[in-house]
């Protein structure tokens, strides 16, 4: 019988919420005066209104999906499904990611070919966001270790450098892809050396609804019995 860490709260794989982020970054050049008042920004991005219709997909898709995601009761086979497709997302946000940032040094910032690039990945991300993340989000948990601890400190490490060295027009894109690369292969280390695990909000009502236990959290024990 497998054994598996026990943990009293969800922890959410918070590579699904990064690789959601990803999908709104600024893509679309523009000249305007930066928000940030320095003369060394000599332009920067904004949000497009395509992302606007990919926000829109992503909830409207998303719930309806997340819904039937919770509506299942299979078992291990459903996490083993889980797995497989949480890992062939991470590595198209990996390849992603990589394009993103090789698109920076490629191509100059006005490209269109850039921006239509862009929006092609974040618009496949977007699908694939609310048609498997969604549902694998309020269905699974990972149990974190102390890896988290040094990932946090290369992080941080990281962005110090990128801003005494990046320019500072890709600064705030460089940082937000280097932290989804990085917890995204921290999570694929986790969930293929300890596997997911079922989510208590997803699992405690199914083991209510099968009879496995007499009460959740959310309902008064009864003093008697």
């Amino acid at each position: 019988m497998e054994l598996r860490p026990s943990y009293h709260f969800p922890f959410l794989p918070i590579s699904i919420l990064f690789a959601i982020v990803c999908i709104f970054v600024p893509n679309v050049y523009s000249t305007d005066p930066p928000k940030k008042a320095d003369e060394n920004y000599r332009f920067h991005f904004a949000l497009s209104y395509y992302q606007l219709g990919f926000l829109a997909i992503l909830v409207i898709v998303g719930v309806l999906r997340m819904v039937t995601e919770i509506k299942k009761d299979e078992g291990r086979e459903r996490l083993i499904r889980c797995r497989n497709r949480l890992t062939a997302i991470l590595v198209f946000v990996f390849l992603y990611i990589l394009m993103e940032v090789f698109m920076t040094f490629w191509f100059p910032p006005d490209s269109q070919i850039k921006c239509y690039l862009s929006q092609c990945g974040q618009f496949i991300l977007t699908l694939l966001a609310s048609l498997y993340l969604i549902g694998i989000l309020m269905t699974c948990a990972i149990f974190y270790n102390w890896l988290i601890i040094p990932t946090i400190v290369i992080d941080g490490t990281m962005c110090y450098l990128l801003n005494m060295y990046a320019a500072p027009e890709y600064e705030e894109v460089y940082r937000c892809w280097m932290i989804t690369f990085s917890v995204c292969l921290l999570d694929l280390w986790y969930i293929w050396s300890r596997g997911l695990l079922d989510s208590p909000f997803y699992s405690l009502p199914k083991m209510y609804e099968r009879g496995e236990i007499d009460y959740l959290p959310t309902i008064p024990r009864p003093l008697f019995t």
